[in-house]
Parts: C-alpha cells; sequence; structure tokens
C-alpha cells in the first residue's frame, strides 16, 4: 500500500509542477505539458487503488461485515457465456450473439465496474456487480501471483472456465481469468479510522 500513495504523491506532485512551468514556459512547451498532463492526472487518480490479497486480509484481520463496507473494483474485462439452444427464456442482463452457428448469451463485466461484498466461503469471497443475490463471481487468493484475488471457476479446460451466475452454468473466456478484485485505499483507510476511533467514556 506504502507504493500505492507513493505513486499517487508523485502524480500529484508532477501535475502540480506542470502547471505552475505551464504559467512561465513559451506556447510550444505550453502545448507539450496539455499533452502529458491528462496522463498524469490519469495515473493519479488510479493509483489510489489495491489489489485485494490474501496478506492484506489476514494483517488486518478483516471480517465479512467490514470487507461489506468496502468498495471493490474489477481490474479488467470478465466475459461469460453460456449456449441458449433452443430455450425461449427472457434475457434479462445479457445480450444474445451467434457464435460458430449459435445462440449464445453473454455478459460482459468492464474493467473497473464497482461491486460489493456478498458472501464468503473458507478464503473465497463472492463479489456482485450487478443487482440481485445471485448475480455474484466468486474470486480467491492465487499464491502465485501475490495473493491477489482472482477470478475462481469449478473448472478450467483450455484456459475456459465454467461459473455459476444467477444460477445458471457459464463459461468465461480465457482473458477473463486474468481478473482480480482491488479497493479503493482511500475508503479502506476511512474504514481503518472508524475502527480506531474512540467513543469515549462518561461518567
Amino acid at each position: 500500500m506504502k507504493r500505492d500513495f507513493t505513486i499517487l504523491k508523485l502524480s500529484k506532485k508532477l501535475a502540480n509542477s506542470l502547471l505552475v512551468a505551464m504559467q512561465t514556459q513559451t506556447t510550444s512547451v505550453m502545448k507539450t505539458y496539455l499533452l502529458l498532463l491528462p496522463a498524469l492526472l490519469f495515473l493519479a487518480s488510479c493509483a489510489t487503488y489495491h489489489p485485494l490479497t490474501e496478506q492484506d486480509k489476514v494483517e488486518n484481520n478483516w471480517t465479512e461485515k467490514e470487507l461489506k463496507q468496502v468498495q471493490f473494483y474489477l481490474s479488467s474485462d470478465i466475459v461469460i457465456q453460456r449456449k441458449l439452444g433452443n430455450e425461449s427464456s427472457t434475457i434479462q442482463n445479457g445480450k444474445v450473439r451467434i457464435i460458430n452457428g449459435e445462440r449464445v448469451e453473454e455478459i460482459i463485466i468492464k474493467r473497473g465496474t464497482p461491486g460489493v461484498l456478498v458472501n464468503t466461503a473458507d478464503n473465497r469471497i463472492g463479489i456482485s456487480f450487478e443487482d440481485g443475490d445471485d448475480q455474484f463471481l466468486m474470486f480467491g487468493p492465487n499464491k502465485s501471483k501475490g495473493g491477489r484475488y482472482y477470478l475462481l471457476a469449478s473448472d478450467w479446460q483450455n484456459n475456459i472456465g465454467k461459473v455459476n451466475y444467477e444460477g445458471k452454468t457459464y463459461f468465461c473466456t480465457p482473458e477473463s481469468g486474468k481478473a482480480f478484485i482491488t479497493l479503493d485505499l482511500k475508503k479502506l483507510h476511512q474504514l481503518d479510522k472508524e475502527q480506531r476511533t474512540a467513543k469515549g467514556r462518561k461518567l
């Protein structure tokens, strides 16, 4: 987390330095600064997002109740699909596509989509990105990747995983397996601060 704060501070300092320099430089130099400024501001805004890791969870002794107060975000896109066959059921959240001549329902959860914790099971967590108790995906720590909480599936074959969503079986695309959960450091530290604030005692 210290690294993320360092990036944030450096990004803000660079952005502020550019703003000061723009006031004293020529028009051509100012144009260069203007081209760089959006990228630096974007970096500053993203620097507060930190991958949730098993170490974070253990060291901070976070409970399920506490984690339900934290806003989570997705690191990269997740795409889940299921074949419809001759089904005539209503498609609620996904879109129907024709893939290799077959009707396929597809649900896309974009990078940066906010989510909330809805349940836990052992060391796994269920994160929901839509309204509905059954609309969630499971994530768990991958020790070979720093303990980050990656998308879990009941079965992986040729990098295609099987997941349960809305009580139905879907298959996630190979790229979806690279998605992990991040959290907002600002919100997290507000939670830590609240945990350490004494209410006081009166006689």
